[in-house]
C-alpha cells in the first residue's frame, strides 16, 4: 500500500516493491486535504468543554416480554447501558432491578452493554425475574470471587485447623 507525501508529492511505500504513481490519485480529494481553518481561543474553549456538548439520544420503545406474554413497552434510549433500560422496566412493571435478568433472543443481556448493540434489530426482550441473591451467587461464581473464597478458607483449613464460616 502506498501513500503520497502531499508536500513532497512523492510515494511513501509501506511495503516492498515497486512503486507505482499515479498523479491523478495524488490531486484526488482523499489525500490532499484543504487547510483547517483557525477559530479563535474562545469558541475553541466553548467546543471543548463537555458542558456544551449535547449528549446524542436515540429514542426507541421496548417491548418486555414476560413468560406469560407482554408485560410492558417503554420508551428507552438505544444508546444508553442496558442498566438503564432496567430502570425504567423496574418503574413501569414494579420488578426491582436485582431481580431482572433480560434475555434478547438466545443470550442475557449485561448490566454493561449498550442497548443498541445487544438488541441489533430487534425491539424486545424477555423478562425474566430471579431471585436476588440467587443471582448474587452466580454472578459471583461468574466472576471467579467464590471460587476465590473457597479457595481461601480450603487454605486457613489446612494452614490452622478448621475455620467458621462466619
Amino acid at each position: 500500500m502506498c501513500l503520497i507525501d502531499v508536500a513532497l508529492r512523492l510515494p511513501v511505500c509501506q511495503q516492498a516493491g515497486p512503486v507505482l504513481f499515479d498523479p491523478p490519485l495524488a490531486m484526488s480529494p482523499e489525500v490532499v486535504q484543504a487547510p483547517r481553518k483557525r477559530q479563535s481561543k474562545a469558541k475553541r474553549a466553548s467546543a471543548a468543554h463537555p458542558s456544551n456538548k449535547a449528549e446524542p439520544k436515540k429514542e426507541g420503545s421496548l417491548r418486555v416480554l414476560g413468560l406469560g406474554g407482554l408485560l410492558c413497552t417503554v420508551s428507552v434510549d438505544l444508546l444508553a447501558p442496558v442498566a438503564e433500560a432496567q430502570k425504567v422496566i423496574a418503574k413501569s412493571a414494579g420488578i426491582p432491578v436485582r431481580e431482572q435478568q433480560l434475555v434478547c433472543r438466545d443470550r442475557h443481556l449485561s448490566a454493561n452493554e449498550i442497548l443498541s448493540d445487544a438488541l441489533g434489530e430487534e425491539d424486545e426482550v424477555t423478562l425474566l425475574r430471579c431471585d436476588a441473591k440467587a443471582m448474587a451467587i452466580k454472578s459471583a461464581m461468574r466472576t471467579g470471587s467464590l471460587a476465590l473464597e473457597r479457595a481461601r478458607r480450603l487454605m486457613m483449613q489446612r494452614a490452622d485447623g478448621p475455620v467458621s464460616n462466619a
